[in-house]
């Protein structure tokens, strides 16, 4: 093994039916049969397919970069996102470091995304539900549009359009263009009411505010 690499602590099992990759200096020995069971990116992936006549050998290294594509913003997976991974696929028995911190889950979440992994996204969402609390209404919004979450999105909408009081111009930008120009009058007349960006509170309660858009829009 090269000087400027290390083998993972917790992940680098020198077993049969394994695969080594390498990702920023650090070498992880996961088994095959986890990752092609959780993930459809590791199931089909032909570099996998080539190496599986030497699994045994730790010099048979697959470079990450080589088999994942970058992520929305163009950056490649870390050593801590990959380990992150790993970490909700074995048991949590073996862990030790389990996963606690919202942002880690959320990060889970978009690691199943790049993984094809419907079940990391099952785990990753049934304990984002704890956190939900936590979020703001433009957090879950956007969590849920940018990783298809739609019960989260239609939840946003939801409590926009039953809420009473003003709806700030932040949580207007949540609502998607083709409503908000139904709505689009309320602007107005908020701009011609009130010298903030916020609806004014008279034109929320108009007849036809903007919870009765949503209202519609919901059923």
């Amino acid at each position: 093994m090269p000087a400027s690499t290390k083998r993972h602590p917790d992940f680098y099992f020198d077993e049969p039916e394994t695969v080594t990759f390498e990702i920023d200096g650090v070498q992880f020995r996961p088994h095959l049969f986890i990752l092609q069971r959780y993930c459809g990116l590791f199931r089909d992936m032909p570099a996998i397919a080539k190496k599986q006549s030497d699994l045994t050998s730790s010099e048979s290294r697959i470079k990450l970069r080589d088999i994942l594509p970058s992520d929305r913003n163009n950056k490649e997976m870390s050593a801590e996102a990959f380990e992150l991974g790993l970490r909700v696929l074995y048991p949590e028995v073996l862990l030790v470091k389990p996963i606690k911190i919202m942002m880690e889950w959320i990060q889970v979440l978009e690691i199943s995304h790049r993984w094809q992994s419907d079940y990391m996204r099952r785990v990753a969402l049934a304990h984002l539900e704890g956190y939900k609390q936590y979020m703001s209404l433009s957090e879950r919004c956007t969590l849920g549009n940018t990783y298809s979450i739609i019960s989260w999105v239609f939840e946003v909408y939801r409590e926009l359009a039953m809420r009473s009081g003003s709806m700030s111009s932040e949580e207007l930008d949540l609502i998607p263009l083709r409503i908000a120009r139904e709505c689009s009058w309320l602007v107005n007349d908020s701009e011609k009411s009130s010298c903030t960006p916020s609806l004014a509170t008279d034109a929320w309660h108009h007849p036809r505010h903007s919870r009765s858009c949503l209202t519609m829009h919901l059923q």
